[in-house]
């Protein structure tokens, strides 16, 4: 029997272009625009129990922490996704990286 293989259907509907792929750079500012005041707002509040210059130190330290975080994820993503055959690039990846660090829903979702 000639079947197509499950794995060939499944590297189809994989290899078709993310929800992500088709973000725009208003909506990337907006995500990164929003991890950055958050996380500035995380670190004053984690540091503010010691000191005024602790709070300060870590508001300064987390937000370019987070972003570094976001900027590996994405590499490695993208790496990953270009090795298993998948036509993610790096772009949305770190669109959909940033809207899941940023907490901020895709217009896809509905809500």
């Amino acid at each position: 029997m000639q079947g197509a293989s499950p794995w060939t259907s499944l590297r189809t509907s994989c290899s078709e272009t993310p929800p992500f792929a088709d973000r725009s750079a208003t909506r990337t500012l907006a995500s990164t625009g929003w991890l950055v005041l958050a996380s500035d707002a995380y670190g004053a509040a984690m540091g503010g129990w010691h000191s005024h210059e602790l709070a300060a130190h870590t508001a300064l330290e987390l937000p370019p922490l987070l972003l570094a975080t976001v900027l590996v994820d994405a590499l490695v993503d993208a790496a990953v996704a270009r090795a298993s055959g998948h036509r993610s690039n790096l772009s949305a990846s770190l669109g959909a990286l940033l809207a899941a660090f940023a907490r901020l829903r895709s217009p896809e979702s509905g809500s």
